[in-house]
């Protein structure tokens, strides 16, 4: 959508480029020959002017020597024959602006938000239709729909579209306030090319009129929308493909269309600078129109500094000084405050400035600052991206009140203006002071994925209709969360999980089809079985039994993990009546993802230099998962024998690096010590079981006078999440591919880039140095 920009600084420039340096010049506007005008030339009438190069007459220099009677818009006539609205035009003559009492509470009738379709697309911070917090809106233009050149009638921008119209419509079913309406053309429907002059054809033709009316009513009807929003960038103007008929034949087309929509509404767009706006008949238009968005944005940017009229001075692009000019043009021509709607922006312009001691409003500038990842364009940052560079730069915003903006510095000599909630309430309260009818945003779709922007127009200029409080939509995102499960051994004498596959032994002493198994704390009642889930599986063995002098796990190959443990068939440690036996270890690969929380864990033993079994010896840093006199289940410690147990730092220590916190061992706890006691022996009996899925990590003998074990049991708490939009992409895909192979022709979109960057890349050539946007 294009916007509006500083406009009358030009025409004092031209009036002092034309003085005459003369002492003896006579001072007012009559001349002879003995008394020449200190400015301009004098006529045969005796009056001093610039002869057809006046823009006016101020009285007394005829028809034939001005352009124009009577300046555009109102605009004053200074006593030299040119057009503006500062004092060097006007004198004392003041735009008598229309008051209320600023009630900072008060509700708007309208609060419009342009919805682009292509936001949906982009590279990043994509927004859908989806995220548009319920509430806030009164109205949403979908940006934008285009005009068949040909048969003038109304068609998508581009096919995929159609898709975004009924997303977007479907939103007043939960706001039934809300209306919804397609704002047909923009600033690149008039650049050079097929649709340059589609607005003017249009207005110029009844019968071309006739085929646009009936298609965007059939349009309207077909996506329930509630009427168009046109916006012709600009009638009449000749650098924008327009024609002097422009100005009279655009209200009648208005007249006609508004009577063909009938109960539709029905709005335009209004820059905001004299230069194009002065081709805008307002009072003619003005009936035929439900209401004004007056685009009070872009009045500055990179295209100034070529201008030499304007050049590289740092200034905001919504400067509320520049919004209050470009408002008085409405004023002077009696529109009613009502029907207009002042423009916001959700998003930013910024510079590089000249100098880093030089960072204040009226410092020039060399070009725009870098582009941002998602807008791609030098000089402009989304709000979204506005967040993120703050975050990231440690940067703070600083208010401008007069400007009514702030500002952000970083990197030395980065200049960038935006609004946030605290301006966008003072552009507001000056809304509230004109009595205006509403505020409008370009564009709801720079916000950030939760609304932050939204919500906070809200609360500023809250909609004065609605059937609930604003609230934060559903933003259109999922979050899948995948819980990676772990390999883990059964209970004993259970079977693996049915989906799960029971790993089989491999490496040294491997049988053909043997399974890995322990039977460490079962007591002879069944044994434990390793069991993963689905997905690539670890390799896993026992290490070594070596005709009973069991190495207890130090040859476990590199890349793999101690997980469990067994003592039988193996000799004593140190031999004779020794209570403590060496142990063969159960290793697992740890390259999968059902072996990650185990490739961050070791036993203590092992890593002090093989310590084991005089386990006090050995310490560890990391988060302990587990103090055991038995380890991963038959490695016993020296006094692990003990009646009356050992104490922890005299165990085996099971450790840990866990850094991520979603991504660790998670709530452990002992488990097994059952209500089973021998009525005879008073020996109690163990069961090292884990409830609930959780993994057993460790087991413990000590306490279980009459066998068994109790298990070390922990929740395997690593989790990834992905978020997506709702609705999958691939089906979006495989959905736009279909509609493709309906049609397979490609043709030109002028929507699909960047209407920002389309903007800045215009020309400023022009001779007569006045350029807005």
């Amino acid at each position: 959508m294009m916007s509006s920009r500083s406009f009358f600084s030009l025409i004092l420039l031209i009036f002092l480029s034309c003085l005459l340096a003369s002492t003896n010049a006579q001072e007012g506007t009559e001349c002879s020959a003995s008394l020449p005008c200190k400015v301009g030339c004098c006529s045969k009438f005796g009056f001093c002017g610039f002869g057809a190069d006046s823009e006016c007459d101020p009285g007394g220099f005829g028809k034939d020597y001005v352009n124009k009677t009577a300046c555009p818009l109102n605009v004053c006539c200074s006593k030299h024959g040119f057009c503006g609205t500062t004092e060097e035009f006007c004198g004392n003559k003041k735009v008598s602006r229309p008051s209320c009492t600023v009630d900072k509470s008060s509700k708007f009738k309208r609060v419009v938000g342009y919805y682009e379709t292509w936001s949906a697309s982009r590279s990043c911070n994509r927004f859908y239709p989806e995220q548009i917090p319920r509430g806030v809106y009164s109205h949403i233009n979908i940006a934008f729909a285009s005009i068949n050149p040909t048969t003038f009638e109304i068609v998508p921008a581009k096919k995929e579209d159609l898709e975004m119209y009924k997303r977007v419509s479907a939103l007043k079913a939960k706001d039934p306030n809300l209306k919804v309406l397609i704002a047909v053309g923009g600033w690149t429907f008039n650049d050079p090319g097929p649709t340059a002059t589609t607005f003017s054809d249009i207005a110029r033709s009844a019968s071309a009129q006739k085929k646009f009316f009936d298609s965007t009513i059939k349009m309207l009807e077909t996506y329930d929308l509630d009427g168009i929003d046109l916006d012709w960038e600009y009638p009449e103007a000749d650098d924008r493909s327009g024609r002097p008929e422009d100005f009279a034949n655009f209200p009648k087309f208005m007249k006609s269309l508004k009577a063909a929509l009938k109960k539709y509404e029905v709005s335009i767009t209004l820059p905001a600078s004299y230069w194009y706006l002065q081709h805008f008949d307002l009072k003619a238009l003005s009936p035929h129109v439900d209401f004004f968005n007056m685009m009070t944005y872009d009045f500055h940017g990179v295209w100034d500094k070529p201008n030499e009229f304007v050049g590289p001075y740092l200034n905001s692009h919504t400067n509320l000084t520049e919004i209050k000019g470009g408002l008085d043009l409405l004023w002077r021509n009696g529109v009613d405050k009502d029907k207009v709607t002042l423009g916001l922006a959700f998003y930013g312009r910024g510079f590089i400035a000249s100098s880093s001691s030089c960072m204040s409003p009226g410092c020039t500038y060399e070009s725009g600052t870098y582009a941002q990842a998602c807008s791609a364009e030098v000089g402009v940052a989304l709000n979204s991206e506005i967040d993120q560079l703050v975050s990231e730069q440690g940067a703070k915003a600083t208010l401008n009140k007069d400007a009514a903006v702030k500002i952000v510095t970083w990197g030395g000599n980065n200049w960038l203006t935006f609004d946030d909630e605290e301006t966008l309430r003072l552009k507001a309260d000056y809304a509230r002071s004109l009595c205006l009818g509403g505020v409008m945003v370009w564009a709801i779709s720079h916000d950030t994925r939760a609304g932050k922007y939204s919500m906070a127009l809200s609360r500023v200029a809250p909609r004065l209709f609605t059937s609930e409080m604003a609230t934060e939509e559903d933003d259109g995102y999922v979050t899948d969360v995948e819980e990676h499960k772990q390999c883990r051994w059964t209970n004993c004498d259970e079977n693996c999980p049915s989906d799960w596959t029971r790993m089989m032994r491999s490496g040294p002493g491997a049988g053909k089809n043997e399974y890995m198994v322990n039977g460490a704390g079962c007591g002879g009642r069944g044994e434990h079985k390793l069991c993963c889930p689905p997905g690539n599986k670890p390799t896993c063995g026992w290490y070594k039994h070596n005709n009973g002098d069991c190495d207890s796990g130090k040859s476990c190959p590199s890349g793999y993990k101690e997980i469990g443990s067994n003592n039988e068939y193996c000799h004593t440690q140190g031999g004779g009546f020794s209570p403590i036996r060496s142990y063969q270890a159960a290793c697992c690969s740890v390259e999968t993802d059902n072996m990650k929380l185990y490739s961050q864990c070791d036993w203590s033993a092992k890593i002090a230099s093989s310590t084991w079994p005089s386990c006090e010896k050995a310490t560890c840093g990391s988060d302990v998962i587990a103090f055991s006199g038995d380890g991963s289940g038959d490695a016993m410690c020296w006094g692990a024998w003990y009646k009356g147990g050992m104490e922890d730092s005299k165990k085996n220590k099971y450790c840990c690096d866990q850094p991520e916190e979603d991504k660790k061992w998670k709530d452990c706890e002992w488990q097994g010590m059952t209500d089973w006691t021998d009525e005879d022996t008073g020996l109690k009996f163990c069961d090292p079981s884990c409830s609930g899925g959780l993994t057993m990590v460790a087991m413990e003998h000590t306490g279980c006078s009459g066998g068994g074990a109790r298990a070390r049991c922990c929740k395997p708490g690593w989790t990834t999440s992905t978020t997506r939009y709702e609705n999958s992409e691939d089906e979006y895909f495989e959905s736009h591919i279909k509609l493709f192979m309906s049609n397979p022709v490609c043709s030109s979109n002028i929507f699909f880039g960047n209407p920002l960057k389309a903007r800045d890349e215009r020309s400023v050539s022009y001779s007569n140095g006045l350029l807005s946007i």
